[in-house]
């Protein structure tokens, strides 16, 4: 009877054993890319905005012979599989999936004589065999969404990885803080300038939005505490449109800055002088929805 017993413990633990290992709490696969059958998830990761250094050629230690830093939604998702099926099968199934999304390859590589050795460690892979790496590019055109997939045989076990890398594209939410009275004292103390993101107007207008006050506020006060303080209101746009507009429109919201500053603070208008410059002193690049918005401004200026 005791050795029945032993017998039935033996089997149900094996039976326990057989039951697939579950995906780490949380986690999920990504809507671009199911798993490869039989995967789980033992790593996620997700945040709503990052840079990402994408690798699209050799790597040569810390550095490759050519990469792109995108930024977006960031995923970092790591499976494991470990019922027999080989690098190659899963890696293609992945491309095959890719292309018939629609995504371009923009890089691939096979083992570290192509990929460099580096290139594992920077996806965490610490001790790899057989590996194949991609980097492709898909969806709107307007926000791209990249993904990097390193397929890999974890050493000398039966155990195949696929670490995935996903980068939704998009403009980082801007405007989430307001520079306080002492952050633009310093600024125009060390730089003779702060720029002012915390000035709100709709697209093509001058009118300022109520949302403004609090920012109006803290110009108001240093003011107040410096009286002997003059400024340049000098209004600033992106380039979309046309330069002599964007030059109007800069010149329009750097004068209804100045007369909220007046009318509702009680600051001196000989004090404030009202300029606008258009696209003609950008802090970041036109090609961007981000470097698009770094440049729609007013910013004050000590003479």
């Amino acid at each position: 009877m005791r050795i029945i017993k032993l017998m039935v413990m033996f089997f149900a633990l094996v039976a326990l054993g057989a039951k697939p290992k579950p995906d780490v709490a949380g986690s999920a696969d990504h809507p671009v890319l199911t798993r490869f059958p039989g995967s789980r998830i033992t790593r996620y990761e997700q945040v709503e905005y990052d840079e990402y250094v994408l690798p699209l050629g050799k790597a040569k230690g810390k550095e490759f012979e050519r990469s792109e830093k995108v930024a977006g939604k960031f995923t970092k998702i790591n499976y494991v599989s470990d019922d027999g099926h080989t690098v190659v099968e899963i890696f293609e199934n992945y491309a095959q999936a890719l292309a018939a999304a629609g995504f371009e390859v923009l890089w691939r590589c096979v083992n570290p004589s192509e990929c460099g050795d580096p290139l594992g460690k920077y996806f965490g892979a610490a001790w790899y065999g057989d590996s194949r790496y991609l980097a492709a590019k898909g969806g709107d055109p307007a926000a791209p969404i990249y993904v990097a997939l390193f397929v890999h045989k974890r050493g000398s076990s039966q155990e195949r990885a696929v670490l995935q890398r996903v980068i939704e594209t998009r403009p980082m939410k801007g405007q989430q803080v307001t520079a306080n009275a002492a952050a633009i004292s310093q600024g125009l103390a060390t730089q003779g300038k702060f720029a002012l993101y915390g000035l709100y107007f709709d697209t093509g207008k001058a009118e300022l939005d109520p949302k403004s006050e609090p920012t109006l506020g803290e110009i108001a006060e240093v003011l107040k505490g410096n009286p002997k303080l003059e400024l340049y209101v000098v209004g600033h746009t992106d380039s979309v449109g046309q330069v002599a507009s964007n030059v109007d429109l800069s010149e329009r919201r750097a004068a209804a800055t100045v007369k909220a500053l007046v009318e509702r603070h009680g600051i001196a208008a000989r004090r404030l002088t009202a300029k606008g410059v258009g696209p003609f002193a950008p802090v970041g690049s036109n090609r961007s929805e981000e470097g698009r918005a770094k440049n729609r401004r007013v910013e004050l200026v000590e003479p």
